[in-house]
């Protein structure tokens, strides 16, 4: 049950943060350049995930398995918000 909860929490976590960034980038990124900057956008996920998946694999090897997802995830959404920051800046210069 433990492994469900956790599970749906980083679930919900994910769309918490993918969602606003996606709109955001639909809003402020011109139409004729959005396709372009999606697909540049899922490349370098593509280039990023094989090396995300090695460090979790190293990472595990050194710490509890439960912690790995937790770092991954505070680190993405601390990132997240760092953009979201800036985005909303430079909305405003």
């Amino acid at each position: 049950m433990m492994g469900m909860s956790f599970t749906l929490l980083i679930g919900i976590t994910i769309a918490w943060v993918d969602v606003p960034i996606m709109t955001l980038l639909q809003r402020e990124i011109p139409a004729w350049l959005l396709g372009r900057v999606l697909s540049l956008m899922m490349g370098l996920i593509k280039v990023v995930l094989p090396l995300a998946l090695l460090a979790s694999g190293l990472l595990i090897n050194l710490l509890p398995v439960v912690v790995v997802p937790l770092l991954g995830g505070g680190a993405a959404f601390g990132y997240s918000l760092f953009l979201l920051r800036r985005i909303k800046r430079s909305a405003h210069d």
